[in-house]
């Protein structure tokens, strides 16, 4: 998936495991952080519990990990990347990467500068 924020807005994830041919694979013990690089310009803020309306239409809280938002904080590119544990010695997936470019935010306000009064 492919995103582009502006400074001012956030985006919702929801992280997932899948086998080879795309299935879900999530067992008990899996589990996932979601981090960003130190100098994007973001923060990560996790659900405490899985956010059903952060789901894709074709997946189901029981297939899914971990939910939150990516939030914009400045301009430039987060880069993240979601590491995946599993508890009982099994291999999990190598993490994912990707970045989202953030742009500047919408005009708030115009800005008049005047000089120095100087005679007519």
């Amino acid at each position: 998936m492919s995103a582009t924020l502006q400074d001012v807005q956030k985006i919702p994830y929801a992280l997932s495991e899948l086998d080879a041919d795309g299935n879900p694979s999530v067992d008990p013990g899996d589990s996932v952080a979601m981090t960003l690089d130190a100098q994007s310009p973001g923060t990560v803020v996790p659900d405490a519990t899985i956010d059903p309306t952060k789901l894709s239409s074709t997946m189901t809280a029981a297939e899914c990990l971990q939910t939150g938002f990516i939030v914009a904080t400045g301009i430039g590119t987060i880069n993240w990347t979601a590491t995946y544990t599993h508890t009982d010695g099994t291999t999990p997936p190598v993490p994912v990467t990707g970045s989202i470019p953030v742009s500047v935010g919408p005009p708030a306000t115009g800005s008049v500068t005047f000089g120095t009064p100087v005679s007519q």
